[in-house]
């Protein structure tokens, strides 16, 4: 498969199926939502106005207790890991460079870290095969944005058609990234 047609198998390095892990103990969740006084929702960088990378990726355990400690002294009224649901169809995916972790929690994916590496997962899955599709959307949706100069043709038509449904998918700042996504597209015209 050449990389034009390679789909975002070219960005993932490796799968790795979670049903027998357990949180805590083999790996912890490294992405956070946080509300504001207002109820307005925030990837962790995005509510403090810097990286959720530069906080975490330097944190060795207790990922939890480390966002704690940044935000102590805002104006928050919660923040919560991403969620993560135990079935049997559970993966994280490992993949080629370095996660934006806010990028992944605003479009509705998840982070986790197990043995030092991050990897991406779909906090919002029941275990249903239909899951999947929503699943590599979002993926899908978050590799173009990382990648601008590759056009993810399929995603663009996809795009054209349910611009509206995509945005409702996308969990913070869903008209952000969908405005993203067609300024990339448009710069491939």
């Amino acid at each position: 498969m050449n990389k034009k047609d390679a789909g975002i198998s070219r960005y993932i390095d490796s799968i790795v199926l979670a049903t027998d892990l357990t949180k805590g103990i083999d790996f912890e969740v490294a992405s956070f939502v946080v509300m504001d006084d207002y109820y307005d929702v925030f990837s962790l960088g995005g509510f403090l106005g810097t990286s959720s990378n530069k906080i975490l990726l330097t944190t060795k355990s207790n990922l939890l207790h480390r966002v704690k400690e940044s935000i102590k002294n805002e104006d928050q009224l919660l923040i919560a890991e991403t969620p993560f649901p135990k079935h049997n169809n559970q993966a994280f995916f490992k993949i080629h460079g370095r996660i934006d972790i806010d990028l992944a929690t605003e479009l509705g994916l998840g982070v986790v870290k197990m043995n030092g590496e991050y990897m991406l997962y779909f906090p919002f899955s029941k275990g249903n095969p239909s899951d999947a599709i929503l699943e590599m959307l979002l993926l899908k949706v978050y590799f173009q944005l990382l990648h601008p100069l590759e056009l993810d043709e399929k995603l663009k038509l996809t795009l054209e058609k349910n611009e509206d449904l995509i945005i409702t998918y996308l969990k913070i700042d869903g008209r952000k990234h969908v405005n993203r996504l067609k300024e990339i597209f448009s710069q491939h015209n």
